[in-house]
């Protein structure tokens, strides 16, 4: 040891450690509201790309045929092409916002486990525990990354019944088929929009129970609050 070093006590270490934590959740809950933002904006995105292509080809057809009001099983092939590929892009456009709300997920995560540091903390010491007085989870298990009536999954089966639908249209003027197509077709494509979102909540899910599994047991994380929350 050098001449005049003087030991950290461990009350200096914890209070590095809470520093860093301290910083370590204010960044993540910069981040998670950058998600949130981003994930806004994608849904902005989707709803640009049913609105806009279809108010142009309205005006468009509006201007070259004005005497004419195409219906839902005689569009030009065109516009039926153009339907099929709005659909496609909806489609890729919702994923989006399903991987950025896993995102989410995982920086909420991260910050109730942050915490649940902190309330851990107050119990080793003289002050008053924090257990009491937080209301949000203090667990890396919850929110679920798959959430069942929650906000993203209303918008992911509503954008699949909407893309169901113009793919429906579409399929009806490229190949030749009854107009009462678009419904089954309408809720297929709803099947898997809720599909595509349960399998990549799942994988997340799996994801994170495989690193979980990884941390040596004096830091493994708290799951008994979450079977409680459940």
């Amino acid at each position: 040891m050098f001449k005049g070093h003087v030991p950290r006590q461990p009350d200096d270490m914890n209070k590095d450690a809470s520093d860093f934590m301290l910083e370590e959740y204010q960044q993540i809950a910069a981040a998670y509201f950058g998600l949130r933002d981003q994930l806004n904006n994608w849904f902005r995105v989707y709803l640009s790309l049913l609105a806009v292509p279809l108010t142009a080809l309205a005006l468009v057809l509006q201007i070259t045929q004005p005497s004419q009001t195409p219906g839902l099983t005689d569009l030009p092939e065109l516009i039926s092409v153009i339907l099929l590929a709005i659909a496609v892009l909806g489609f890729f456009t919702i994923l989006m916002v399903v991987s950025t709300r896993t995102e989410m997920i995982m920086y909420a995560r991260t910050i109730n486990h942050v915490r649940k540091y902190f309330a851990d903390l107050s119990t080793q010491g003289t002050g008053v525990a924090l257990d009491g007085y937080l209301v949000l989870p203090s667990t890396d298990q919850y929110p679920r990354f798959y959430e069942p009536f929650h906000s993203t999954f209303i918008m992911v089966v509503m954008a699949g019944a909407l893309n169901g639908f113009v793919l429906g249209i579409a399929c009806i003027n490229l190949v030749v088929v009854p107009l009462w197509v678009f419904i089954p077709v309408t809720v297929c494509s709803t099947g898997v929009h809720w599909a595509a979102y349960y399998v990549a909540a799942w994988r997340r899910e799996q994801n994170w129970e495989s690193e979980d599994s990884m941390i040596p047991a004096h830091g493994h994380r708290e799951r008994s609050a979450s079977r409680d929350a459940g």
